[in-house]
């Protein structure tokens, strides 16, 4: 079997892993990792959209929708881009919870 060479462990920079979720340091390693989760909760606590923004989607689906209004007035009510409306418009309001969850 061959073997290939390893570089020497005291040439090699080794840099902190630190938890996507909370923070928490959980490793060294000689290079850093996409996304790294110290247990399953910092990954589901990771994966819930804020009820605040769930909230305010379904606001301006029902105020361009049901009321009519333009989405150049929703933007300028609150302060969002037109571009950033039309997608939550596109996207629908009743998978909201389910928008942005990743395989674990």
């Amino acid at each position: 079997m061959r073997r290939f060479p390893q570089p020497d462990p005291d040439d090699v920079e080794k840099e902190m892993i630190y938890c996507f979720g909370c923070g928490r340091r959980v490793a060294v390693a000689v290079e850093e990792k996409m996304a790294v989760y110290c247990d399953e909760l910092c990954w589901h606590k990771e994966q819930l959209i804020a009820l605040d923004v769930a909230t305010r989607d379904r606001a301006f689906n029902y105020l361009i929708t049901h009321l009519g209004l333009s989405v150049s007035a929703v933007s300028a009510a609150f302060d969002i881009s037109r571009a950033r409306i039309n997608q939550v418009l596109a996207r629908g309001n009743d998978s909201y919870l389910a928008i942005g969850r990743k395989d674990l």
